[in-house]
């Protein structure tokens, strides 16, 4: 550090990475506290010489600033640490006083956690200006991250390939066969798909159990929440002004997952694409829309980013928020990198298996491209630049696309949008060969609902019709996304749960029928 740099430092309040103390003949007890500090948060400074009176620094100077130094660097690379640090000091005179900088840098997460006396608890960190001791689950999640194994390769002996749930796996194997149709996943057996997928390991006697990964991309709920109790993804729709302290508290949709990763994008990932705006444009074709512009790619690269770098052993869980100023995604799971360096296609996925299956299905970019596309796919649509918040103190990070131009709202009212949405004929007619993709459905499955409900049905006729019992779990998988697409319409569409309601095929819906072998 420079003199006119440390004489910057001294002139405000002391910095989230900037501690002073005075170590006038001797180091302080306490100074083991900021060091952990410093090495396990974001690097920092520590100045001897210097007191702090109130909201001033007073420079007291140091009387041997040898023996400091010599005792400082002893005490870094002794046994006082469970890791040998260093540290390269700097001598400043001001006021014909000695003032000692030294710089400890923050380790890199293998080394983490750095703790003293031969005792983890004595792990401490940084938190705005104060140092304090870290948590059993900041202690935990440094373990995780420092173990050779990625947090989703982590063996669950307890679980095996009976708790998937083959709903989701369907899900991948037919969109793997869209994406890549000669993919040798698609002619092996279930077992070989998923041991190759790094979903499912051999243990040493010979069975099969599944990886963190595995029971995340695919897992049935119920176990889900047996490994993952704090599991949630929330999707939220709330209309409002910028600054109305209230508007949280007045969502007009929301959608809250607790299933597989795999089920969790397709049903956010579908309710996320209606609300990204983009101008009508027609495909090279000049005949058909084009549904899937930079600026709905940016928003879904978001959302995957969301999922494959989220910290799910993190009771915070992840939220997606549509505003009418802005989308905000918010996941549990810091960078492991400086976020200034966030454009720079560095990438260090906290689940790597995750980031192959979704990377596998054409779903996210190649390594490290994904925050390039969100940044350019956004703005090329005229909207301001992306914001990037990276919060390592509470383990969060952010992603805010704002729906923006210079500053100002170009969006119409989220209600004006929500009552566009459900009106039939405003979205182009989906093809058959878009059904897999979009509906995470069969084509056989999405042609007997529409056959069946060809004349208004009640949702007890339709349960009895196709043997099912589970009204809720049958109307999430097919009543609401043939609705979503306007395939299906509600004949008492204000009364969503009328004991009245019935289920029929559009107009869309039957021209789809009629085109079934298209």
């Amino acid at each position: 550090m420079r003199k006119e740099q440390l004489l910057k430092r001294l002139s405000g309040i002391e910095w989230d990475d900037f501690e002073v103390k005075a170590a006038r003949v001797a180091l302080p007890e306490d100074i083991a506290k900021a060091i952990s500090a410093f090495a396990n948060t974001t690097g920092g400074y520590i100045a001897f010489g210097v007191q702090e009176s109130g909201s001033r620094f007073i420079i007291s100077g140091v009387e041997d600033p040898d023996k400091i130094q010599n005792d400082f660097v002893t005490l870094l690379r002794g046994e006082k640490f469970n890791i040998p640090l260093s540290s390269k000091g700097d001598i400043h005179h001001i006021d014909g006083k000695v003032v000692l900088v030294f710089r400890i840098e923050e380790m890199p997460r293998q080394a983490k956690p750095v703790y003293f006396g031969g005792d983890i608890r004595n792990t401490f960190v940084r938190i705005g200006a104060s140092t304090q001791k870290a948590s059993k689950p900041e202690v935990e999640r440094m373990l995780r991250e420092a173990s050779e194994k990625t947090s989703d390769s982590m063996r669950l002996e307890d679980f095996g390939v009976q708790d998937l749930d083959d709903e989701a796996i369907g899900i991948f194997r037919r969109n793997l066969e869209l994406k890549r149709p000669g993919h040798p996943f698609l002619s092996c057996d279930k077992l070989e798909m998923l041991v190759g997928l790094q979903a499912v390991v051999e243990t040493k006697k010979g069975k099969y159990c599944l990886t963190a990964g595995g029971l995340l991309l695919f897992g049935k709920e119920i176990r889900l929440q047996n490994q993952f109790p704090s599991y949630f993804i929330d999707f939220l729709v709330i209309p409002g002004l910028p600054n109305d302290a209230k508007r949280e508290m007045r969502w007009v949709e929301r959608y809250s997952s607790e299933q597989s990763i795999v089920q969790t994008f397709v049903q956010i990932n579908d309710r996320l694409r209606k609300r990204v705006p983009f101008p009508f444009s027609l495909k090279a074709d000049g005949m058909s829309r084009e549904d899937d512009p930079p600026s709905v790619q940016a928003a879904r690269e978001a959302l995957v980013n969301l999922l494959m770098h989220m910290d799910y052993f993190d009771a915070k869980g992840a939220v997606v928020k549509c505003y009418d100023d802005r989308m905000l995604f918010r996941n549990a799971g810091s960078l492991r990198f400086p976020v200034e360096r966030i454009g720079q296609h560095i990438t260090e996925p906290r689940n790597p298996i995750i980031a192959k299956v979704f990377r596998l299905l054409g779903w996210a970019e190649s390594t490290g491209e994904g925050i390039t596309k969100i940044t350019d796919g956004w703005m090329s649509m005229g909207y301001d630049k992306p914001v990037f918040n990276n919060d390592k103190e509470i383990n969060l990070f952010e992603v805010t696309l704002p729906l923006t131009s210079r500053g100002r709202k170009v969006l119409r009212p989220l209600l004006e949008i929500s009552s566009e949405v459900v009106n039939t004929g405003t979205k182009p007619a989906l093809s058959w060969h878009q059904v897999s993709t979009k509906l995470a459905l069969s084509r056989d499955e999405v042609r007997d609902v529409l056959d069946f409900c060809a004349e208004p049905k009640s949702i007890a006729d339709i349960l009895k019709q196709f043997e099912r019992t589970d009204r809720t779990k049958f109307k999430n998988k097919y009543i609401n996304p043939l609705l979503r697409e306007d395939l299906l319409l509600m004949t008492h569409p204000q009364k969503p749960n009328s004991p009245n309601q019935k289920y029929v095929a559009t107009d869309t819906g039957k021209h789809l029928l009629a085109n079934v072998g298209q």
